[in-house]
């Protein structure tokens, strides 16, 4: 596990290729992650792992995923985030169900 020191993950540099955060839900779900995880938003890349370059634990990601939940009035699948990887395939996700949600 990476430790995270001054507000980032250690031995993690500022990514190629950043997260777009062109919408106004993307920037407020990184924002939410970067509170939760202590890492500032310009340091969250699609291709960041979850677990081994952000550091980010079962507890945190529970923790991330009630918040989305309770702000935007969506229902996450628990037991499919854990199998995501990078943080690009559970911004997808998370997109995809906000997509959903308000085409209903």
């Amino acid at each position: 596990m990476i430790a995270k020191k001054q507000g980032r993950a250690v031995g993690v540099s500022s990514p190629k290729i950043k997260i777009n955060t062109d919408g106004k839900f993307r920037k407020e779900v990184i924002r939410i992650i970067s509170k939760i995880s202590r890492i500032e938003e310009k340091y969250l890349g699609d291709e960041m792992l979850i677990r081994e370059q952000l550091a980010i634990d079962s507890l945190m990601a529970i923790e991330i995923i009630a918040t989305i939940e309770k702000k935007f009035g969506l229902k996450l699948d628990e037991e499919k985030i854990f199998i995501l990887n990078t943080l690009g395939e559970f911004m997808e996700y998370v997109e995809s169900r906000h997509r959903r949600r308000t085409r209903d």
